[in-house]
């Protein structure tokens, strides 16, 4: 069973380079990770398919981007069978997967910088846990999280 998408006119390939303004090499290159994801998601099972790319490979080891770290460790177990499909379909001899992983588009980014502020009832108890700990490091802890108050 064929994947949609995946057979194209030779003529209509010839002269998308032209008409989109890229150098020949680049779509050679795009075309040919596209045939390496389209290997790849066909060697998965279909609740891992669409969330995993082939980034490119360097004759050895096959990149493969995917959403995020669970799917990473399910491509980790299938890698021995997926280097296997490609190596049969591409006749490349690859030999390892890199796997990494990124965040799905859309996601929000991860939080940095300045944390949300503390209510008062919260620094009181922080407070008031600084002073009746005997470990001073914890006591110097607790104390400037209680600093966290938020100003009104």
């Amino acid at each position: 069973m064929e994947t949609p998408g995946t057979h194209y006119d030779p003529m209509t390939l010839n002269r998308l380079p032209r008409h989109l303004g890229l150098p020949r090499d680049v779509f050679t290159k795009a075309c040919a990770l596209g045939a390496l994801t389209d290997s790849l998601r066909r060697a998965l099972p279909p609740a891992l398919a669409g969330r995993c790319w082939a980034a490119g490979h360097d004759g050895s080891t096959l990149e493969i981007v995917v959403e995020n770290g669970a799917w990473a460790t399910e491509i980790r177990y299938l890698q021995r069978e997926i280097l296997k499909r490609i190596n049969e379909e591409h006749d490349l001899a690859l030999r390892r997967a890199h796997i990494r992983a990124t965040p799905a588009r859309g996601s929000p980014p991860p939080l940095r910088g300045t944390l949300p502020s503390l209510p008062e009832s919260a620094a009181a108890t922080l407070t008031a846990a600084a002073a009746s700990v005997t470990d001073p490091g914890l006591a110097t802890a607790l104390e400037k999280l209680a600093g966290r108050v938020r100003r009104r």
